[in-house]
């Protein structure tokens, strides 16, 4: 492992799953830290979630032919990568040696790229071209990492539906993760918002910009 920056330990602890199942199947462990490759940085983390993709995979939440199907991606009789977990809020503690766009001592936060995950744990390792940013000055990281997955998904499909000033959005399910930071997203965008949620939720989606 070549890294640049503060020494790490050779060992960190890990939120592990140990086989497919509910929540009691999760072992807090002491595990080896994740390799360190020259584009990664290595960060030390404040603040992670738990979203719907940690709990499919854990449970291998699906019906068949497609819970077959995700063993054959995921693992058959376990996760390949026990230690789950896509978002992350810390701080960089090493960069590999082809690392230049980040320093050591930086606060960030992001998103493993694809079924990568290991966030659920006190050190990620993450490429430098992944989906990762500087922490906005004075933000709170807990509040950072619920914003993470829902904020990525709803970018994803309001670029694939070509968003723009103007344009009508109809959200769907406008009070959950996903759809409640779609609405204000497609409002700073500049779209007219309709959103459809419960009649419980309807004050809240109103006050997030949706008619």
């Amino acid at each position: 492992m070549e890294r640049i920056g503060n020494n790490l330990p050779a060992r960190m602890k890990a939120a592990v799953v140990t086989r497919y199942g509910g929540p009691e199947v999760i072992r807090t462990m002491e595990v080896p830290l994740p390799e360190l490759k020259p584009n990664m940085v290595m960060v030390r983390v404040e603040a992670t979630a738990v979203n719907s993709a940690d709990v499919r995979t854990r449970a291998l939440k699906a019906e068949e032919p497609i819970r077959t199907l995700m063993r054959l991606v995921l693992g058959f009789h376990q996760p390949r990568q026990p230690i789950l977990g896509t978002i992350y809020v810390g701080t960089i503690a090493a960069i590999g040696k082809n690392v230049h766009t980040f320093k050591v001592g930086e606060r960030v936060f992001g998103a493993t790229p694809g079924m990568l995950f290991g966030c659920h744990a006190e050190y990620v390792a993450v490429p430098e071209e992944s989906a990762i940013a500087l922490i906005p000055e004075g933000k709170d990281p807990a509040d950072i990492a619920s914003l993470v997955f829902g904020g990525t998904t709803a970018l994803f499909f309001l670029e694939k539906a070509g968003a723009a000033p103007g344009k009508q959005a109809l959200i769907y399910g406008a009070s959950g993760a996903v759809g409640s930071i779609t609405v204000q997203i497609a409002r700073n965008l500049g779209m007219n918002v309709t959103g459809i949620a419960s009649a419980k939720n309807k004050d809240l989606v109103i006050s997030l910009g949706a008619v």
